[in-house]
């Protein structure tokens, strides 16, 4: 029996994947991105830069959202969170998003699996109980 609820917190969970970032990692690559950041160069121009100069190495391209979380998520060992003066908003910090677990849920009712219908369905007697029938 098939368990739509249950099949997707299963791949909710397998998605998460721990990795530790690849600024933290590699410090080359770390200096090259805050010798850009100092230059005032925006996220998506360092992003394309480290590929044009490292194009046959692709464990050093990073995009845009990496550096952004590099330099707000503050983490020791990466980027200096001074750095987000550079920006070009200037903004210290980002703005806030609801957490997925924080939205309103999206349906009012609770999900019933089909196998938990009633047998009077079955009968399909009534205005409703037909696959193609909106009530």
């Amino acid at each position: 029996m098939y368990d739509a609820d249950l099949a997707h917190h299963r791949a909710r969970q397998r998605g998460e994947r721990p990795r530790r970032p690849k600024l933290r990692l590699d410090a080359e690559l770390r200096a090259e991105v805050q010798a850009r950041l100092d230059l005032e160069w925006s996220p998506e121009q360092i992003s394309a830069h480290l590929r044009a100069l490292w194009p046959d190495r692709p464990e050093r391209h990073l995009c845009h959202e990496s550096i952004y979380r590099a330099l707000y998520q503050g983490a020791k060992g990466v980027l200096s969170r001074t750095l987000t003066k550079k920006l070009r908003t200037g903004r210290p910090l980002r703005k806030q998003r609801r957490k997925a677990g924080q939205r309103a849920p999206q349906l009012a009712v609770p999900a019933n699996l089909i196998d938990e219908r009633p047998a009077v369905v079955e009968l399909r007697e009534r205005a409703g109980d037909w696959e193609g029938d909106r009530a």
